[in-house]
Order: structure tokens, then C-alpha cells, then sequence
């Protein structure tokens, strides 16, 4: 939903960034096939890594055709063909989608919220359609989005704690990719860990937005805890340490995960990119400007 869970572009290998953008297409598609040609505009890195793991995990080779683009309709592309592990993404993506919108509209100043309430008109019939299919993911989803509410409301000031709800989410959703015992617990740290990052790298930021207009943030409330509201950029400089400890952690649980394809494209988000969008964000590049760049 961020953008955050990426690949590092520059040291992946040429076939392995062939695979990366075929998954890439490929969940394109499947959330066009899904839900309609707009859901394709909700598409997003941290769905394709998900698709990305789920595919590595599984017996069976995915397969792959050139195929053409909306985006450059005159040359192919090697494209990922429909599987489970993207129909599974691109529910995902519509459930939790809804519930951020949700979020959002908790949060967000009176503009923002009419733009949010017109994007809730488009994601309501395929947040229907994905929760009809994945109903559990939809009941956890609701479930941490209510607490990491609850905690949000209630103005907490402990980072751990502001980021367990997410965290959580993540911990059930890639637990839930394999039966094996032993490596189910790995992929439910390694998503606990993930969850956690993604929620803290967006508190990162949006820093300064929320200072500026008295958003929540458990960064800047643990700097007014610490006495360090004033010093900016103590807080960054923290918060990146925070992130690169959970990062430093997610690296650990890479080696431990058993995977049957993908290990480069894996192995190069968990100790790659991960970091490198932290670093992106340190140095104060937007959204736009991190996509463009491809990190």
C-alpha cells in the first residue's frame, strides 16, 4: 500500500529483474481480471513482494509469457500468467486497501477526506468481492485496523507498541502461505517484522506533515517524551535507527526461509531495498520522486 517493500534495482541481476516485472505485470492483470481496469491504478510493490514470496514458496513453477501492456501496447513484455499467489495478492491488496481508507478518514483534514469518500465509492464492491473470498483476512484486517485505531486515538508514545497492530496483520498473512510448521514460523516473524517496518517507515515519513499539522506520530511523541520535540533531526536520525534494527532482524529471518525459486528477488528486497527506501526517505525524497527513481 506504500511502496516501501521494493527491490533494489541496481544489484539485481537481468533475469531476476525480468521475473521481479513479470510478477509485476502479472498482478496488474489480476487485479484488472478481479475487480476492473481501475483497480490496476491501486497497484503496488509491497502486493507484487507478496506475490513474489507466495510463488517462491509453492511446489509448482510459475509460468511466463510475452504479453502485451496497456502502458507500451506495441512491444511485449515477459508477463506472469494467472496463478493463486496473484489472485491471493491482489485480494489482499483490495482488503487492506478499504481498511486504510477507513483509517484514513479518521485522520485526514476535511479535503482529504472528500477525496478519500470518492475512492471509498470505487474500493466498496471490490473490498465485497475480495472479503467474500478471503473472509478470515478480511475479520483480521478489520480487527488490528479497530486497535491500531484504539492506540492512535488514545495519543501512544511507545513506538513498539504503535506498530504491533500492523505488525500482527502481517505476522497472520504470511503465516498463512504455508502448512509446513517450521517455516510458518519463520514467514510469521519475518511478516511481523515487515508489518512493523512498513507502519514505522510511513510514521518516517510523514514527519514533518505531521508536525506541521498536529497528525499523530509515535516519533514525534516519543521525542516530546524524551524532551527532544524541538531537535528534528534527533528524531529522524532515531527513527532510522529503529528501521534499521528491524531491517537488520528481517535479514536473520531471510536466511532461515526455505524457498524454491526467487531467492535473488527475495533476498534483494529483505536486505536491499528495505534499507534503501529507509535511506530514500532520510534523504527527503517524496513518494513520486522514490518511484521514479526505482531506489
Amino acid at each position: 500500500m506504500f511502496g516501501y517493500v521494493r527491490t533494489f534495482d541496481s544489484e539485481l541481476k537481468i533475469g531476476e529483474h525480468r521475473a521481479y516485472k513479470a510478477i509485476y505485470c502479472g498482478l496488474c492483470k489480476q487485479l484488472g481480471r478481479s475487480f476492473g481496469f481501475l483497480a490496476r491504478m491501486t497497484l503496488s510493490y509491497d502486493f507484487t513482494f507478496l506475490a513474489a514470496l507466495s510463488m517462491a514458496l509453492q511446489e509448482e513453477d510459475p509460468c511466463f509469457e510475452a504479453q502485451g501492456c496497456m502502458c507500451n501496447p506495441i512491444k511485449k513484455t515477459p508477463c506472469c500468467l494467472q496463478n493463486e499467489a496473484l489472485s491471493h495478492s491482489a485480494d489482499c491488496a483490495m482488503i487492506l486497501l478499504w481498511h486504510k481508507l477507513q483509517d484514513d478518514l479518521k485522520d485526514s483534514g476535511f479535503a482529504k477526506r472528500t477525496g478519500v469518500h470518492l475512492l471509498r465509492l470505487f474500493a466498496r464492491k471490490p473490498y465485497r468481492q475480495a472479503a467474500a473470498r478471503r473472509p478470515m483476512l478480511a475479520q483480521k484486517a478489520g480487527e488490528y485496523t479497530a486497535a491500531q485505531q484504539a492506540l492512535e486515538a488514545n495519543g501512544c508514545a511507545d513506538v513498539d507498541m504503535a506498530a504491533e497492530p500492523t505488525a500482527k496483520l502481517l505476522e497472520w498473512l504470511l503465516g498463512e502461505l504455508t502448512k509446513d510448521e517450521k517455516q510458518q514460523r519463520v514467514l510469521e516473524r519475518t511478516g511481523y517484522l515487515l508489518g512493523r517496518y512498513i507502519y514505522l517507515c510511513d510514521a518516517l515519513d510523514d514527519l514533518e506533515d505531521d508536525r506541521k499539522k498536529g497528525g499523530y506520530n509515535p516519533f514525534l511523541l516519543r521525542a516530546a517524551a524524551q524532551g527532544t520535540a524541538n531537535d528534528a533531526e534527533a528524531i529522524r536520525q532515531q527513527a532510522k535507527g529503529t528501521l534499521y534494527l528491524t531491517v537488520s532482524e528481517l535479514g536473520l529471518c531471510c536466511d532461515l526461509l526455505q524457498l524454491k525459486r526467487f531467492n535473488g528477488i527475495i533476498n534483494n528486497v529483505l536486505y536491499l531495498g528495505l534499507k534503501g527506501s529507509v535511506d530514500q526517505i532520510m534523504q527527503g525524497k517524496t513518494r513520486r520522486e522514490r518511484k521514479e527513481l526505482g531506489i
